[in-house]
């Protein structure tokens, strides 16, 4: 069987690939073939001096919608209390951060926050971003990491797991 090259040409034109990013209108649906969860993590990796790490697992429910979870490790043994935060961006350029989670309990130790679910109608959520604070004596010192954007499974710090 052949085709004529104006065929082909057409049949090649009406070809569409999925997108992981949404487009800027509200909606509830999930775009196919984006991740439905992702983790991201900033703070004491690699070698890095800092004495906390904050990573944030995140399901994308839907484009207006995620359900996050957050640890917290205390990776130094200076007898401050360490604490992590989320911060959710949306379309609209307004930022929120949400769910402070505190670590008083010394070196090497991890604490989780409960599953919790965050949705903002009428406005698509772009990113998510792991936030990691020593609670210092002056002024606290406070790190983020690169935001995680919708539908992508992890960023490229994220393969720390606790």
């Amino acid at each position: 069987m052949q085709f004529s090259t104006s065929v082909i040409a057409l049949l090649a034109s009406t070809m569409a690939f999925a997108s992981p990013v949404p487009d800027v209108e509200a909606s509830n649906e999930l775009v196919a073939r984006a991740s439905k969860t992702g983790h991201t993590c900033t703070g004491d990796y690699d070698g890095t001096p800092y004495a906390v790490l904050a990573c944030v697992d995140t399901k994308w429910v839907s484009k207006t919608k995620i359900t996050a979870v957050l640890s917290v490790r205390d990776s130094k043994a200076d007898k401050n209390d360490v604490y992590g935060y989320y911060r959710v961006c949306w379309y609209d350029g307004t930022c929120k951060d949400y769910t402070q989670q505190r670590n008083s309990h010394g070196a090497g130790s991890t604490t989780t926050s409960n599953s919790k679910t965050w949705e903002r109608k009428g406005v698509n959520i772009k990113s998510v971003e792991a936030r990691a604070c020593v609670d210092d004596a002056g002024p606290n010192t406070c790190i983020h990491g690169d935001a995680l954007k919708w539908g992508v499974k992890e960023n490229a710090v994220a393969s720390i797991r606790f």
